[in-house]
């Protein structure tokens, strides 16, 4: 069976919003998103050290009817590195994804509140360099599921900033062991948006 990809449901959904009923409750959003993202595992906090690492997602929102929504959007920046072993070999370890949400986004005045639900592609790679073991590089994608809730606020009506927390559960199993690379990430925003009434 073949799976609906992201764009074929963007199209869908835009081809929905154009009909003439629907116009005048159409918006657009183009945005990015910058923050922290941690990962639920201890062993990736014993491996590179406790703590988080920054992130940037840009995204494009469609808003129509009440207050529905649907954004695609792509996290990247995830990047940690250390060494490891007795011969310090040098390590490092990646993490991005690309993610559909829908959600409600609930306005009054300028300052509006959301909720989105999705999922999201992610790819995780490790690399550690040692030259006795050259053959078990971790490079794989995994699919996840994620929520998030936030506040934007409209200066004026072409322009927002807001705060926003987004939780990611994914686990995975490169080898023998599962690895929870899920966790909280929380982000500033900005972007640009055009209502057409």
């Amino acid at each position: 069976m073949r799976r609906t990809g992201p764009a074929f449901v963007l199209g869908f959904a835009l081809c929905l919003a154009s009909a003439p009923g629907l116009r005048a409750a159409v918006g657009l959003r183009a945005g990015v998103w910058y923050g922290t993202q941690g990962v639920n595992d201890p062993k990736i906090d014993a491996a590179y050290g406790a703590g988080e690492t920054f992130v940037t997602f840009p995204c494009f929102e469609l808003r129509f009817g009440s207050g529905w929504t649907l954004a695609a959007g792509y996290e990247v920046g995830y990047n940690r590195s250390t060494v490891m072993g007795p011969y310090d070999y040098p390590a490092t370890f990646k993490m991005s994804g690309a993610v559909l949400l829908a959600g409600y986004e609930f306005r009054t005045g300028r300052a509006a509140i959301f909720a989105q639900g999705g999922v999201g592609q992610f790819a995780y790679a490790q690399t550690v360099v040692n030259p006795s073991v050259p053959d078990r590089p971790v490079d794989a994608r995994q699919m996840a599921g994620l929520a998030a809730a936030g506040i934007r606020v409209y200066p004026v009506d072409a322009f927002y900033v807001g705060l926003e927390a987004r939780y990611v559960s994914l686990k995975v199993k490169p080898y023998d062991v599962t690895v929870d690379l899920g966790g909280w990430r929380f982000a500033v925003g900005a972007g640009f948006a055009v209502d057409f009434r």
